[in-house]
């Protein structure tokens, strides 16, 4: 699936946030354990800093693709907060970064694909809830 299709698609969620400051094409993804950034987009957003990993990750149909780079600690902006990830380097074909479950399972996520919302929780506890280009941040009190 590339860029546009995903966007059309009514069972994933996909979002353009700030990564490293720069805007990015996001793809939340439970069905992915890690998260990854494509060989193009380390370069566009001048990522130096990586550590060397030996890693393989399947994929359909069952190849195995060597991973051997993971940039630590990337910034991304959802609205007014800031969260962090390490992305291994990855061919992603249409797709810039896709989110995985080690990410979302860090910040407590919530997809709800029927309403294509995604619901955060940030690392000072503030409730970030984005859906299509609306994002809302707040204090959850409970």
């Amino acid at each position: 699936m590339g860029k546009e299709a995903a966007k059309e698609d009514a069972h994933v969620v996909t979002g353009t946030f700030l990564v490293n400051s720069k805007p990015t094409f996001v793809l939340f993804d439970s069905g992915a354990t890690h998260s990854f950034i494509s060989r193009e987009h380390v370069r566009a957003l001048n990522l130096t800093a990586y550590d060397r990993v030996v890693d393989s990750v399947i994929v359909p149909p069952g190849e195995s693709v060597s991973c051997d780079r993971i940039y630590t600690s990337v910034p991304i902006q959802i609205g007014e907060v800031v969260f962090h990830c390490d992305l291994m380097k990855f061919p992603l074909g249409g797709f810039e970064v896709i989110l995985g479950m080690d990410w979302l399972g860090k910040y407590k996520a919530f997809i709800d694909c029927y309403q294509k919302k995604i619901s955060l929780r940030g690392p000072k506890g503030v409730r970030v809830t984005y859906k299509g280009y609306k994002v809302r941040c707040g204090r959850e009190t409970s």
